[in-house]
């Protein structure tokens, strides 16, 4: 696999996790019936055998359990009058994102570079 495919692939993983995140942080603050929260997700990837190559990646969601709020008078209140929140930690979430986004920044820099160097190639 040469460096263009690589740095391709991880910025489309990045470009991936960003998406995650930023529907994490839309729901944030939503409110929900119990059971019906919204669940925080991320982007796993697992390690391949193979030199150079990704395993798979899959979406899963993050384990938290949701906020309960005590609101008997919010229309989505159950009939103990709670309502629920995703319980999704803001400073993990953007942790993430800087992480990502440097990612994605760093394999642009990998697939210049190496378009930079063809392109001399080419010119002799």
């Amino acid at each position: 696999m040469d460096s263009f495919a690589l740095s391709e692939i991880g910025m489309s993983l990045q470009k991936q996790q960003l998406n995650l995140i930023a529907q994490n942080v839309a729901h944030a603050n939503t409110v929900a019936r119990p059971g019906e929260t919204y669940r925080a997700q991320e982007l796993v990837v697992t390690n391949s055998s193979e030199p150079f190559s990704i395993g798979q990646a899959q979406v899963k969601e993050i384990k938290t359990q949701p906020i309960k709020t005590f609101n008997p008078k919010h229309p989505l209140a159950s009939s103990d009058g709670f309502i629920e929140r995703p319980n999704i930690n803001m400073a993990d979430q953007m942790m993430k994102m800087m992480m990502a986004t440097r990612a994605y920044e760093a394999n642009l820099s990998v697939f210049n570079a190496s378009k930079k160097m063809a392109q001399l190639v080419l010119e002799r």
